[in-house]
Parts: structure tokens; C-alpha cells; sequence
């Protein structure tokens, strides 16, 4: 090797032996888990991570907490029962902003078709930005019940209803009287606009808040300075600042 070519390699090398300190020191977690990833305008950062088609054997974030980026741009949240598109994640105050992409199909006459149960991701709840509608589809003998239904989600044989959830009209048992009810969420801000069809629509596309907290079973990595993370033999891992990881909270490794 040249005089040259050599001064050039060791430039090169201290030039990238630098980079990787300064980003080991910005984030230490960065050489097993990347800082954070985009989708369209939102980052995608801890305890969220991003799903991709290459196989990986350890995942940096919650488990059940994986987000899909479409034509990298809109950003996709698999929930159970259904699929919703995530349209702003709030880190400073843990919110987290849903559309449920069957709502989306039909901007002016949505139609929820599935509940929203969150049953399996201890980390999410719903926000006390929330109210919950209940919708009635197909109902039929509801002659007692002198509101409006749906005007765009007639059927043939009935009508369907939207209340605001445990505020039903008594005498009827809707349950009985109807084919579906489906639950699902909507910001209260906009509760006034869903008894009219247009209204509906506009509500329904606002979406709803999901806070999220520490999983409990993940403090003791936390509060010690690690971050929860999980492969394919163990539910909860812990990856620590040193790129150790553990099944132990970092601060009691090897003791």
C-alpha cells in the first residue's frame, strides 16, 4: 500500500471510529436498535418499532406495539379485530392518534365493522379523550324509538342507529332487534357532529386517542436504564446501554 492510500485508510477509519462514538454517546442503544425510523411525516420511535419484510431476531420495543409503513408514507397499526392508520404519535404526553381504515373506504358514509378490543396490548388504553359509540346495524321493529337512524346505511329490511355508548332509548332491546353492534371510539371534542350522516362521517375520520404506559412486567428494566425488547423464545427481554442483553434488569446482570 502507497504512503497515500494508507494516510487515506487511517483518515477513513478514525473518520467512522468518530461517527460511532458520537452516535453510540447520542444513543446507546443504536448499535442493537436503530434511534428511530419515518413513515410519511411521523417518526416511529420506543416502545413502537416498525415491522419490515427481513427477519430479525430480536425486536427493540413492545411486543404487540409493531407499526407497517405503506408506499412509505401512510403508517399502518394491526390491532385485534382490525387494521387502523396511525396519524400522529404524541412521545411527550403518550398518545397515540387512530383511524380505522374501514372508516376511511367511505369517507362520507363510513361504517365501522369491527370492535376495538385492546385486551391483548396491556400497554394501550383508551384516552379520556374518548367516547364510545355504539352502532345498531339492520334493526328492525323499532317502531317505539322515534329518532333518526342512519339515512346512508339503510337496509332492506331495517334501519341502523348510532348512540353514544350506555345512552341507548329504553324499551327497546336493541340487541335483540338488531342484526350487528359494533363499539368503537370517538374524540369527545367531536360528539356533537354524529347525529347527522355528514357529521358522522367527519367524526368518525377525526379518529380517537390511545395513551400508552410502562408495561409492569418492564419496570425493573426501565427504571434501571434499559429498554424492553423481545425475540422469538422470550416475551420480555431487556437491552441494556452497554448492547448486553438479558433477560435481568441491566443493573443486576451477571449477579
Amino acid at each position: 500500500m502507497s504512503p497515500l492510500s494508507f494516510s487515506l485508510f487511517l483518515l477513513l477509519s478514525l473518520s467512522a471510529f468518530k461517527f460511532n462514538r458520537q452516535a453510540t454517546a447520542a444513543d446507546p442503544f443504536s448499535i442493537l436498535c436503530p434511534s428511530s425510523w419515518r413513515c410519511g411525516n411521523i417518526s416511529i420511535k420506543y416502545p413502537f418499532w416498525l415491522i419490515t419484510e427481513s427477519s430479525s431476531t430480536l425486536y427493540c420495543g413492545y411486543k404487540g406495539l409493531g407499526l407497517s409503513c405503506f408506499d412509505d408514507d401512510v403508517l399502518l397499526f394491526q390491532l385485534p379485530g382490525g387494521l387502523y392508520q396511525v396519524t400522529k404519535i404524541d412521545y411527550e404526553q403518550h398518545k397515540l392518534a387512530l383511524v380505522d381504515c374501514d372508516v376511511k373506504l367511505d369517507p362520507t358514509c363510513p361504517r365501522p365493522r369491527h370492535n376495538l378490543s385492546l385486551e391483548l396490548l396491556p400497554a394501550l388504553s383508551y384516552s379520556n379523550l374518548d367516547l364510545n359509540l355504539s352502532f345498531y346495524f339492520n334493526c328492525s321493529n323499532t317502531t317505539n324509538y322515534s329518532g333518526d337512524p342512519i339515512s346512508c346505511l339503510g337496509f332492506e329490511s331495517g334501519s341502523s342507529y348510532v348512540f353514544v355508548e350506555r345512552t341507548e332509548p329504553e324499551g327497546i332491546d336493541w340487541n335483540e332487534k338488531c342484526e350487528k353492534k359494533v363499539v368503537t371510539a370517538v374524540m369527545s371534542s367531536e360528539i356533537d357532529e354524529i347525529y347527522s350522516t355528514e357529521g358522522l362521517g367527519w367524526a368518525l375520520n377525526a379518529g380517537f386517542i390511545l395513551d400508552w404506559r410502562g408495561l409492569a412486567e418492564g419496570h425493573n428494566c426501565e427504571a434501571h436504564g434499559g429498554r424492553c425488547g423481545f425475540n422469538n423464545t422470550e416475551p420480555l427481554l431487556c437491552i441494556c446501554p452497554n448492547s448486553t442483553v438479558s433477560t435481568k434488569p441491566c443493573k443486576t446482570q451477571g449477579t
